[in-house]
């Protein structure tokens, strides 16, 4: 059989379902025409930026047919879903840039949990297109007071492996429940928004750093947020299952960012927040405003009122875009390397080939490269350097509390935050912390710094940076300077 695919995004996945169609049938030959597929380098004109060519949908067919044919005669294990799903989001792309995002959560107590946890341990690599997280509840928690084995050693096991990379995180099925109609057993792929099976996210976010002490703007900002997304419940919605469910639940998200900005205008640093009554209220009053608005529109439009409507997102694109810290983290670093992909054959790589940045093949994708970018963080300019603290400076302990802090006082749905740590923090400090604060989380993540190759960020030393600075003076070249100045023992020029 010959299938040839249309040069649209319907026919690469129409290409798929003939592929999985043959497996789940008893399997057979076929080949598959992508001699229609635009060639690489073709401008896109509808949707914007440069095709991929076949290439990867190549290589998502390739790899699906090699997953598929090691388990002839055998059931799919859940890993080889998890690959599966892994081929296709690494095919996914748009402008010819890698595009997707993914949550995969299992259950504590699955018969091969063990295996989840370490699904990425020794392979930083493998399955690099999905966030990864265990499932616990009030029985695991339970199991957990009483040292149970199972729940020791899934505990002992997520401990080790987010104190090496990051990851399992943890997702709090039980909290997470409270409040739902439906069962949320999963989140988006950031872990804010809990979801029943085939609903979607309706996010919009509050800038706090443009108000200050203005409660007043804040409010007036966060209401006509809650009517907008409520408003975008109703938009298009092809499949049927999702229409249902979306109309059903009419789930919002009115998310914050700037936060750390926020706390300062008031002359609070960001560990001391929840220390202020000031703040509380801000948050409080903002949160009540959202809740009546959402109520009293829904009732206006005649439809039902949002089973849940606030919530706290990373914000990372947003928050670049106006300037500030991103949702409620405190920044990363005074200064630090930024890491941005491209793919190889975009223009804007000349630019940076000119400006001397260090430019390097992404060693996740092929044809693209990342491009590395010593950066000041801009929230020094507009406060008093006394108020801001990076992440590197505040203990787990208070990072986790700041998150139970805006979950309780904020966001109805989930936080997603992410508590950087040193790597050399010693796991017996990460389970003391893990232990107190899970109860009180929907999600939990933590990333230990410099974990993974070409991380997006990477923290440059107060002292460094100057000396990088004084390198780019003279050379004018930010690839030596990062060369040279990595390892933190920066040559004197």
């Amino acid at each position: 059989a010959v299938f040839t695919v249309p040069d649209s995004r319907q026919g690469w996945i129409a290409s798929l379902r003939q592929l999985l169609t043959l497996a789940e049938s008893g399997g057979g030959q076929l080949t598959i025409d992508v001699s229609h597929v635009r060639p690489r380098g073709s401008i896109i004109e509808g949707f914007g930026g440069i095709a991929s060519g076949p290439g990867p949908l190549i290589d998502l067919l390739s790899g699906a047919t090699k997953i598929l044919n090691s388990s002839v005669g055998e059931s799919l294990t859940s890993l080889d879903a998890m690959s599966l799903d892994h081929a296709v989001a690494s095919c996914v792309v748009s402008g010819n840039v890698r595009r997707s995002a993914r949550m995969s959560i299992k259950h504590w107590a699955d018969s091969d949990i063990l295996d989840f946890i370490d699904c990425k341990r020794h392979d930083s690599d493998s399955h690099w297109s999905t966030n990864v997280s265990v499932e616990v509840d009030d029985r695991f928690f339970d199991q957990l007071a009483v040292k149970a084995p199972l729940a020791e050693s899934v505990f002992h096991a997520v401990v080790l492996n987010m104190a090496a990379n990051g990851e399992p995180g943890f997702y709090n099925s039980s909290l997470a429940s409270v409040g739902e109609f439906d069962d949320v057993r999963a989140s988006n792929p950031c872990g804010e928004q809990p979801l029943a099976e085939w609903e979607a996210c309706c996010l919009g976010h509050v800038n706090l750093a443009a108000f200050g002490d203005d409660l007043e703007g804040a409010c007036e900002a966060a209401r006509l947020m809650a009517r907008f997304l409520i408003r975008a419940t109703n938009c298009d919605i092809e499949d049927g299952n999702q229409r249902t469910v979306v109309t059903r639940n009419r789930r919002i998200g009115v998310g914050l960012f700037g936060v750390q900005e926020w706390a300062a205008a008031h002359s609070v640093k960001w560990s001391e927040i929840p220390e202020s009554d000031k703040l509380r209220h801000f948050i409080q009053d903002m949160a009540t405003i959202v809740e009546e608005e959402a109520m009293s529109y829904s009732h206006e439009l005649r439809i039902p009122t949002p089973v849940k409507t606030r919530t706290i997102a990373p914000t990372g694109t947003i928050a670049k875009l106006a300037g500030v810290s991103e949702g409620i983290h405190p920044i990363y670093a005074r200064h630090y390397i930024q890491r941005i992909r491209y793919a190889e054959n975009d223009p804007q790589l000349d630019h940076h080939q000119e400006l001397g940045r260090h430019i390097e093949d992404c060693r996740y994708t092929d044809k693209t490269k990342v491009v590395s970018i010593p950066t000041t963080n801009t929230i020094l300019d507009s406060y008093e350097p006394e108020m801001i603290e990076s992440v590197d400076e505040i203990p787990l302990d208070q990072l986790f509390e700041i998150q139970a802090w805006f979950q309780q006082h904020w966001s109805d749905n989930a936080v997603s935050f992410t508590a950087n740590i040193n790597p050399d923090t010693p796991p017996i400090e990460l389970s003391r912390a893990l232990r107190k604060w899970l109860p009180h989380l929907k999600g939990t993540t933590v990333f230990p710094d410099k974990s993974r190759p070409q991380s997006p960020y990477e923290r440059i030393p107060d002292g460094v940076y100057e000396v990088i600075e004084g390198v780019l003076g003279a050379h004018g070249e930010v690839g030596q300077a990062i060369d040279d100045c990595s390892t933190g023992a920066c040559p004197v020029r």
